[in-house]
């Protein structure tokens, strides 16, 4: 039960940082919105066939599905995720924020 609750949350996270809606993100892994909330809220496990699709469709691996604790590693991987969805502009103006960041912090 855990299990599901956590991959349904994980997947849930990984989808709203790609910042797809549940009927768009449905629509893409081939279900339709209602299986997705059950995965999504632990009721059910998604097929094999959806978690490949799911993984494909985030451009992830496998094991980043599993990435249930907030690691280092998954947290690099969450703010790229983040990053990679800023253009130029943006992108110059977050590496700003951050080297004040660095060169201030105390």
């Amino acid at each position: 039960m855990v299990l599901k609750l956590e991959l349904g949350k994980r997947i849930k996270v990984l989808r709203e940082l790609n910042k797809f809606s549940q009927e768009i993100f449905a629509e893409k892994i081939g279900i339709n919105r209602n299986s997705l909330s059950k995965i999504e809220t632990g009721v059910t496990y998604p097929k094999p066939e959806t978690i490949e699709k799911i993984k494909d469709v985030l451009g992830i691996e496998y094991y980043e599905l599993f990435l249930f604790n907030k690691s280092e590693n998954e947290q690099f991987h969450d703010i790229n995720m983040k990053l990679k969805m800023l253009n130029d502009t943006e992108l110059s103006f977050v590496n700003a924020i951050l080297d004040t960041y660095i060169t201030n912090k105390i």
